[in-house]
């Protein structure tokens, strides 16, 4: 029997040390205490498949609002690194466009090929998995904090991309300062344009302050 629930404080503290650190380079994961601080605002959900009480995996999800769930960014899905390639990602993907409205737009962002060999085989199977589970291509792409990143979406019903595309940039146009959002949020990146300088979330942090 599976439980998809919200994980407590200590899950979450053992779940970024031990599965999202080694799942995650530290150039794209946020710091623990970003994550709680959101979570604290009401506008984060980290989320854990359990059978029997042993760990499936987990997914962190950015609401766009509060009191609404009907928009979700897609922050984080990994499996512990013992039990991959054995479909708990999509029982994951499942249990949750199950818990959450049934006009819930998740929306998913997956770096684009970079020309290296070993790093797109990556991508591309992370791309296929998201495909294979009913998600589909935006016509936009973004950079941000200097990465270049598809659009994945993942609904069960029509929406306009102009939409998904306003309210993907909202996320990151209310919770980053003007000045970092403006340097390095590219929401859409537009056809030859370059991505901004590089930055990684705990250096994000440095210069918010």
């Amino acid at each position: 029997m599976t439980q998809y629930r919200v994980l407590t404080s200590g899950e979450l503290s053992l779940a970024y040390k031990k599965v999202l650190k080694e799942a995650f380079p530290q150039t794209e994961l946020k710091p623990l205490s970003s994550m709680k601080s959101l979570m604290s605002k009401g506008i984060y959900d980290i989320m854990g498949l359990f059978a029997e009480g042993t760990p499936l995996g987990y997914i962190c999800l950015w609401k766009d609002e509060p009191a609404s769930s009907h928009f979700c960014l897609i922050d984080y899905l990994c499996v512990p690194k013992d039990i991959r390639g054995r479909g708990a990602g999509s029982k994951i993907l499942e249990a949750t466009v199950k818990h959450y409205p049934a006009d819930t737009v998740f929306i998913i962002e997956i770096e684009a090929p970079t020309g290296d060999e070993q790093e797109d085989n990556l991508i591309n199977r992370r791309l296929q998995f998201y495909l294979r589970n009913g998600a589909y291509i935006a016509d936009y792409e973004t950079a941000l904090f200097g990465v270049h990143y598809k659009t994945a979406v993942l609904t069960g019903h029509e929406v306009s991309e102009d939409v998904i595309l306003t309210r993907h940039d909202g996320y990151y146009k209310r919770h980053m300062g003007g000045i970092i959002y403006r340097k390095f949020v590219q929401i859409p990146l537009k056809p030859g344009e370059k991505p901004n300088p590089f930055s990684t979330w705990h250096q994000l942090r440095r210069k918010s302050k």
